[in-house]
């Protein structure tokens, strides 16, 4: 899974809304919450798909993104 810091979210939503690109309104507080918790739920199968991922982000920004990749094992709670 990848984690992203809020604050890391809505700067990028912020500054696409701020450079005036086609099509993007003001973010409201709770369409940065969804932007977040989508991509809270990514999950690259690759290394080449989370460079992608992260190059969205301003450089200052991209070391403090994560990925925690699936290991395959199993815990048993009894």
């Amino acid at each position: 899974m990848v984690y992203v810091p809020y604050e890391m979210v809505e700067r990028l939503m912020i500054s696409k809304w701020e450079k005036g690109e086609a099509g993007v309104f003001k973010p409201t507080p709770q369409e940065i919450r969804i932007e977040w918790f989508r991509m809270l739920e990514f999950y690259p199968l690759d290394i080449e798909a989370f460079r992608t991922f992260v190059n969205r982000f301003p450089l200052e920004d991209r070391k403090k993104i994560s990925f925690r990749p699936y290991t395959g094992t199993q815990v048993r709670t009894r």
